[in-house]
């Protein structure tokens, strides 16, 4: 539960309280199915809300989700896995930063915070 939604309380709930209307010992598989149903539910709703962004901050956090982050945004694989120019990642790194689609830890590891976004583009429940 503490991996799908990465700590995050408002997910902790929303899988607790559907977890509890199974009526028996949850599986892994049980939440998992879980999150991957909640995460369809949700995709227009992502959809919505990523629509703000530009085409070249969208292909960012998605290119975010499937790496699962990374340590270096400038750097040369990143680059070419994301086949974007330095100023154009660093615009839209700053921009995902600002607007709080993206942190980045100290230890300088850049990811995605919110994880139901990140299941929805990386197409898939598992991390």
């Amino acid at each position: 539960m503490f991996f799908l939604s990465k700590r995050h309380p408002y997910y902790i709930n929303l899988l607790c309280s559907r977890l509890i209307i199974l009526n028996k010992v949850p599986s892994i598989d049980d939440l998992e199915k879980i999150w991957q149903q909640y995460s369809l539910e949700e995709r227009s709703s992502i959809a919505s809300e990523l629509d703000m962004l530009s085409k070249n901050q969208k292909k960012l956090l998605t290119i975010l989700a499937r790496e699962n982050g990374t340590d270096q945004p400038l750097g040369k694989d990143f680059i070419q896995k994301s086949r974007m120019s330095k100023a154009t990642i660093s615009q839209s790194m700053t921009f995902l930063e600002r607007h709080d689609f993206v942190e980045k830890s100290f230890e300088g590891h850049i990811s995605i915070i919110d994880p139901l976004i990140k299941a929805v583009l990386s197409g898939g429940t598992k991390y």
